[in-house]
C-alpha cells in the first residue's frame, strides 16, 4: 500500500504542482505538434491525442480510487462529492 502524507496540505500541496506543470506542458507541446504536422494529419492526431487523454483519465481516477479506497476520508470525501455534483445538478437543471 502507497504510504499517503498525513495531513492536507501534504496531499494538495503536490497534487497542486503537478496539475500546474501539466496544465502549462499541454498546451504548448498541442501548439507544437500542431504546427510541425502538416494539416491533412491534423485531425488524425487531434483525435490519437484526445484518445489517449480520455483512456488516462479513466486511468487514473480508478488508480487513485484503488489506491485511496482504504483511507477513513475516503468514504467522507465521496459523499460530499456525490451530495455536491447532486446539487450543482439540481441548479443546472431547474434553469432549463
Amino acid at each position: 500500500m502507497v504510504a499517503l502524507p498525513g495531513t492536507l496540505a501534504g496531499q494538495i500541496v503536490p497534487f497542486a504542482a503537478l496539475s500546474a506543470s501539466t496544465a502549462a506542458f499541454i498546451p504548448v507541446a498541442r501548439a507544437v505538434v500542431n504546427d510541425l504536422v502538416r494539416q491533412q494529419e491534423r485531425g488524425s492526431l487531434n483525435a490519437l491525442w484526445n484518445a489517449f487523454y480520455q483512456f488516462a483519465s479513466t486511468v487514473g481516477a480508478t488508480t487513485g480510487v484503488l489506491l485511496l479506497a482504504r483511507s477513513p476520508t475516503f468514504t467522507l470525501n465521496g459523499s460530499i462529492t456525490l451530495v455536491l455534483l447532486a446539487g450543482a445538478a439540481t441548479v443546472v437543471l431547474s434553469k432549463k
